[in-house]
């Protein structure tokens, strides 16, 4: 009974968010392809972003997306302490010089720096864009409303 519910819940995502997610293999490899250089980092930036809008397409206050852009700033600040401040010189003291160099220190250096390159990026842009967005509705709301009321 609970597979069925787990699968009937991937089912509905999946066609709800068919488009997203095709948009995101796509650009996903054309990161692949094109490589960490220009081109694959605005690819890459590009669907962690419709990743992220598609989380905060809902989203109808202007305080969701400054929660955003703020906690994508602290995020990026927190995750360059953490890999440089605190993980770097636990292996150093742990494993020695030998071990900063070594692979399994790279693959998680690569793998924070690469979500703050493209998902602290994407969350400082979606969330001052929707804020921007937002206040901007907000304020054409406000003014037809007044507009409304007078004309009557």
């Amino acid at each position: 009974m609970k597979v069925k519910k787990i699968q009937s819940a991937l089912v509905r995502f999946l066609h709800r968010h068919r488009i997203a997610l095709v948009l995101v293999v796509l650009l996903v490899i054309g990161v692949v392809f094109a490589g960490l250089h220009d081109v694959g980092v605005v690819l890459g930036i590009l669907a962690a972003g419709v990743i992220l809008v598609e989380i905060a397409r809902g989203w109808r206050r202007i305080r969701n997306f400054i929660l955003l852009f703020l906690g994508s700033f602290f995020g990026i600040i927190f995750l360059s302490f953490l890999d440089v401040g605190v993980v770097k010189p636990l292996v150093r003291l742990i494993g020695g010089e030998g071990a900063v160099s070594g692979a399994g220190f790279e693959v998680f250096n690569q793998i924070v720096s690469l979500i703050v390159l493209f998902f602290g990026t994407a969350g400082l842009i979606t969330g001052f864009l929707g804020a921007v967005v937002l206040g901007i509705w907000r304020l054409v709301n406000l003014f037809n409303k007044r507009g409304t009321a007078d004309n009557t």
